[in-house]
């Protein structure tokens, strides 16, 4: 016999609508038996009274501009293609030690990928990237020097996915960005291994602050158990465990009532996420590597590229960059 849910996936799916194919898949999970620390106990590990000024000033004015250029319609594939090869780089990934002419010593994962989109096969990727096209030769040089960090080859894969998949969406960037929290995840998770707990993630480089991650440092914290354990709740609903669970950490960090410029607060959850993070880990994570990618490795969908940028000189350029 079919259930509801098959009979409205159904009509969803013959309506020629995969978004409410997935909603109506979505329907009805419950993670109440989920059992999360007490808030008290969180609050205090955490010990933090407002969120710091280097992440206000850093990252939280950088999210401050991402928004505005989405505001104005001025995202496109280029910095779809950007976040989302940044956000695939971190996954299931730590940092490592490296040596090479990127960089020396520890580094994480989704700093040296955004170091890499600054050289020359960077470009050269994202430059063909953005209008569709796989360059394998940039492509195989990620491949071969991200092999510390571990799958390089599913970098590799999702690299070619980005320039194939990811080029058409660019046009209806900006209105996922500045639409409703229902329609960013809609957008978010239609591509490939962006799930829940990475939604918030990639819409931060983006200018999109609703959503925290749900990464293992904060599974930890919020439930005293192995972030392993958040598997069989996360997966229920065909992932709308995950989509509750992230609402859980935000209704919990809203409560905490970090301190946080008014300017920013449409950013509050990705940065209360972010100082929660440094907190716990007892370190100071600036993602210049990450803003500088996003802002100078070429933006939008006239295809400005790094060097465009360098050449025009000193003073503003026709992009709206500060040199």
């Amino acid at each position: 016999m079919s259930t509801l849910l098959d009979i409205l996936s159904a009509v969803a799916k013959s309506a020629g609508s995969e978004a409410a194919a997935r909603v109506a898949k979505k329907a009805a999970p419950s993670i109440a038996d989920w059992a999360w620390r007490p808030l008290q106990d969180v609050s205090k590990d955490v010990g933090l009274t407002a969120v710091p000024d280097y992440i206000q000033q850093g990252y939280g004015k950088f999210m401050q501009e991402q928004a505005g250029k989405a505001s104005a319609g001025e995202l496109g594939s280029r910095d779809l293609i950007k976040a989302y090869g940044i956000t695939r780089s971190s996954v299931n990934r730590g940092a490592r030690e490296v040596g090479d002419d990127i960089a020396t010593g520890s580094a994480r994962p989704e700093g040296y990928f955004s170091d890499w989109l600054m050289t020359p096969h960077g470009q050269a990727y994202l430059n063909d990237a953005q209008h569709g096209v796989v360059n394998d030769p940039a492509i195989a040089d990620i491949t071969q020097r991200f092999t510390p960090f571990g799958m390089a080859d599913t970098l590799g894969k999702d690299l070619r996915y980005a320039a194939t998949d990811l080029s058409p969406r660019g046009a209806d960037l900006n209105s996922a960005i500045t639409g409703d929290t229902a329609q960013w995840r809609d957008f978010a998770q239609s591509l490939n291994g962006i799930g829940p707990a990475k939604s918030g993630f990639i819409a931060s480089m983006l200018g999109r602050g609703d959503l925290p991650t749900l990464d293992a440092r904060q599974l930890v914290l919020q439930t005293g158990q192995p972030a392993k354990a958040a598997s069989k709740f996360m997966r229920r609903g065909d992932g709308a465990g995950g989509d509750l669970a992230v609402d859980r950490l935000a209704d919990r960090q809203s409560e905490m009532g970090l301190q946080i410029d008014p300017a920013l607060a449409p950013f509050y959850q990705h940065l209360t996420h972010h100082a929660i993070w440094d907190s716990v880990g007892k370190s100071i994570t600036t993602h210049d590597d990450v803003m500088r990618a996003m802002k100078l490795a070429g933006f939008g969908g006239g295809g400005v590229t790094l060097a465009d940028i360098l050449n025009k000189g000193s003073g503003n350029d026709s992009t709206g960059i500060q040199n």
